[in-house]
Formats: structure tokens, sequence, C-alpha cells
């Protein structure tokens, strides 16, 4: 982990801890596929986060949404991984997203409308 400032940019699994090492890290070269996937798409994003209920919310506004007979795809935390969400993005495409504070830990553009649930200290 000492050459990790060596490169240009990081791809960071949720799953991976830096805390060990976060304050030698310059936090800007370090990028995921949630913030890759934001970048991109993050004016037609709603995205859901919180301890609890997460799944529930965004499984109802997606579902809400498809009823309306409107173009929306569902991925994230739960469902499919957000670059699989890709062949199936028009312009129109809402996005409904739940994501984990670890998918959300370094990303540098947020989802267009942001739900954050409920928080309780839990996983420690």
């Amino acid at each position: 982990m000492d050459t990790i400032n060596d490169f240009d940019l990081v791809i960071k699994s949720p799953g991976i801890s830096l805390k060990s090492i976060i304050q030698t890290i310059d936090k800007e070269k370090i990028s995921s596929q949630t913030d890759l996937f934001l970048r991109a798409y993050a004016q037609q994003c709603i995205g859901v986060t919180g301890t609890k209920g997460k799944s529930t919310t965004s499984s109802l506004i997606y579902h809400i949404i498809s009823n309306l007979n409107k173009n929306v795809v569902f991925g994230g935390n739960i469902g499919l991984p957000l670059f699989e969400l890709i062949d199936n993005i028009e312009p129109q495409t809402y996005i409904v997203l739940e994501l984990s504070s670890h998918q959300l830990e370094f990303i540098h553009q947020a989802p267009h409308i942001a739900i954050l649930l409920n928080l309780f200290e839990e996983h420690l």
C-alpha cells in the first residue's frame, strides 16, 4: 500500500477497507464503480441510502415508477451491479439505486434525487 499514491486513479471495491492508510492517500484519486456510474448518470438517478429500509424504499420507488409505464432500471446494492444497467439506459430512463455507505464513501457526484433513511450504529 506504500505505492498507492503512485497511481492516477484507484478503483476501490466497497468491501475493501482503507481505514489503516486513509490518512496517507490522496482521496481525489479514489473512485469506485458507483462513483464512475454517478459521474455519467447522476441526473437520472434516485439514490436511497441509510441503515435500515434501503431495499424496501428503493423497491417501492422502482415499483411506483414502473407502474407509471416509465422507463426505469433498478440496481446497486440490490439487484444488478451498476455497470450491468448501462445497456438498458436511455436519456429518459429513471435509475433507482440502493446504495450502501461503503458504495458512497468516495463518490464525487451525488444522485439527482437522494433519499437518506434513518441512521443507526450497526455492523461495528
